[in-house]
């Protein structure tokens, strides 16, 4: 912490801010009072605070939900007073290794697409008026909401189920349709959080500069943003006690709501009702009923025994607010492992795991939607958090602990001194996104060979298309330039034409 921040516990017995931890990380120029009037101005109350700060240059990652402008355009000094703060609270001991004040770079994001973010003022939220925001600049990330996620995951899940299904009636079964599982779009809506975290990333460890990140109410999209770009600043979250740490503080501390988004919340009167639904149809994409093969079938290690626990929630008659938010914030988190393989201490079998305890309920980390319900006494009874167990006492137990270690991992490329190397700092590409092999259960080839096939054939195209447009350009010239002219264009033309003339796809087959 410096002076420049301070610990407020105006939230302490959560009625300011029910969603929010009690303890909240403020600028230390900004008064409870002022927080007091600011939380009018925001979805749920939640209102700018620190979630954070990175070792040089003291830039910063604050966390919020949107303002509630409205059609009126309604505004609040407090707010304003607030973000401004925010943006000026660079600070350090020693100006060589830092900035003062605020910059040119500090950024406003707003993680929904911009549609999504002018109709919610209709239903008197919206966005930022950037005429009452100073020393920022405000950027739109286009991630879709929760239930373009939810049917994401769906069209991918009915890709997935095929062949089991096809084992279970004795029929042989078919290759995935990999053609199939790319336009569920999964990988897409992956791509589009990694864009979203690298430019986090950059602007506050190449610019040291600030960023305020938040959706709608500030709980999904937020989470995953401000998440992975910790994940990606800072080391010691990439440890395994280090990503725990990471998820309790975004995720759980910060209100994540996962038992609406798991559809792990009863239909009858008990909330935290944790039977699993039975007998719920299943829908395929176009909306038309399947059966469901598997729905009495004992068999162990296929795609669907792993998944059917926690598939049945993301169905068209299940409540309307589940979505994989989680589950898309663990397949990032693997493209990174696949980017990066020795910078992580886990692996990926550890997301799975990770993956399988939040669906499964047997313990009091993921059974709660926010802080406030986890330590508030029950009725008759204490405390969730005191007769729960935590999933970090399962899974960091230290005779299970090794199960989870990657072997690849080497910490001394983390070196924050060694100006030469990245230190430390993560930049995450969406070049080469792939299915993971962990989350999803399936061989790499299964799901990933069609999608390594288009790379290659794209790379050669480029390859061709360059070495026709560099002949054409090289050509001697002539004393007519209208015949030179005329005769570099004839031969362009004919090494476009044998690009598509020449049985380029066999080419690349017999070259495979």
């Amino acid at each position: 912490m410096t002076k420049a921040w301070r610990f407020s516990t105006i939230n302490s017995d959560y009625s300011l801010i029910p969603t929010y931890p009690a303890l909240l990380v403020v600028p230390a120029l900004i008064s409870d009072s002022t927080l007091a009037y600011a939380s009018k101005h925001r979805s749920k109350g939640r209102i700018p605070v620190l979630t954070y700060m990175h070792w040089t240059g003291q830039g910063t990652i604050t966390r919020c939900s949107q303002p509630l402008v409205g059609i009126k355009q309604n505004r609040s000094i407090q707010d304003e007073k607030l973000v401004e703060a925010i943006f000026a609270t660079s600070y350090t001991d020693d100006p060589a290794n830092g900035v003062y004040g605020s910059t040119a770079t500090n950024l406003l994001i707003d993680a929904r697409p911009t549609t999504n973010a002018m109709a919610n003022m209709a239903k008197g939220a919206g966005t930022e008026n950037m005429e009452h925001y100073r020393n920022c600049k405000k950027v739109y990330l286009g991630v879709e909401n929760i239930h373009v996620m939810r049917d994401a995951l769906n069209r991918a899940l009915v890709v997935l189920r095929a062949d089991t299904r096809s084992s279970i009636e004795g029929t042989a079964p078919a290759p995935l349709d990999q053609i199939a599982l790319r336009r569920s779009n999964w990988l897409k809506h992956v791509g589009d959080l990694l864009e979203g975290t690298l430019m986090i990333v950059r602007n506050v460890h190449i610019h040291a500069s600030h960023v305020l990140v938040h959706c709608s109410d500030g709980w999904d999209r937020t989470a995953q943003l401000t998440s992975l770009a910790g994940l990606c600043l800072d080391p010691y979250y990439r440890t395994l006690h280090g990503f725990a740490v990471l998820i309790e503080k975004d995720w759980v501390s910060f209100g994540h709501q996962f038992q609406e988004r798991s559809g792990l919340v009863g239909f009858g009167a008990d909330k935290f009702d944790l039977r699993v639904p039975h007998n719920e149809p299943l829908f395929d994409v176009d909306g038309s009923q399947v059966d469901d093969p598997l729905a009495d079938s004992q068999g162990s290690g296929s795609f669907w025994d792993f998944t059917k626990h926690f598939t049945a929630p993301f169905q068209t008659t299940a409540a309307h607010q589940r979505a994989p938010i989680f589950h898309q914030f663990l397949e990032c988190v693997a493209q990174l492992q696949v980017q990066f393989p020795e910078r992580f201490e886990f692996n990926g079998t550890f997301l799975a795991e990770l993956l399988r305890q939040v669906y499964s309920g047997s313990t009091g980390t993921f059974l709660y939607n926010t802080e406030r319900e986890r330590r508030t006494p029950r009725a008759h009874g204490p405390a969730p958090i005191d007769c729960t167990p935590s999933v970090w006492d399962v899974l960091l137990h230290k005779d299970i602990v090794p199960r989870w270690k990657n072997a690849k991992y080497n910490p001394a490329l983390d070196n924050r001194r060694d100006s030469s190397g990245d230190m430390g700092v993560l930049l995450p590409s969406t070049g080469a996104l792939r299915y993971s092999t962990d989350l999803f259960r399936r061989s790499y080839a299964e799901l990933n060979s069609h999608l390594d096939l288009e790379k290659e054939g794209n790379r050669r195209l480029k390859e061709r298309l360059a070495l026709a447009t560099n002949d054409a350009l090289t050509m001697p010239a002539r004393s007519e330039p209208s015949d030179s002219l005329d005769e570099s264009l004839h031969v362009a033309t004919t090494k476009m034409r044998s690009l598509f003339s020449d049985g380029w796809g066999l080419h690349i087959a017999k070259e495979r």
